[in-house]
């Protein structure tokens, strides 16, 4: 049983919008060993990209009054 269709959702994950990625990692429910799905598995270029955009981010936040 899979939670999500993995033609569609099996390598992608969420960095400013759905990307895809060239591996998907199993996820297993750890009771029954059961595979629920996969997901995608960002590089290091991803988690760069990602970093940047938060450390935009916080500086509008910073700047925003209660």
């Amino acid at each position: 049983m899979t939670l999500l269709d993995s033609d569609v959702w099996g390598r992608k994950f969420y960095s400013d919008g759905w990307r895809d990625s060239p591996v998907a990692h199993p996820v297993t429910e750890p009771a029954t060993g059961d595979r629920l799905g996969a997901v995608g598995l960002a590089t290091a270029e991803d988690v760069g990209r990602a970093a940047t955009r938060a450390a935009e981010a916080q500086r509008a936040w910073a700047a925003t009054g209660p």
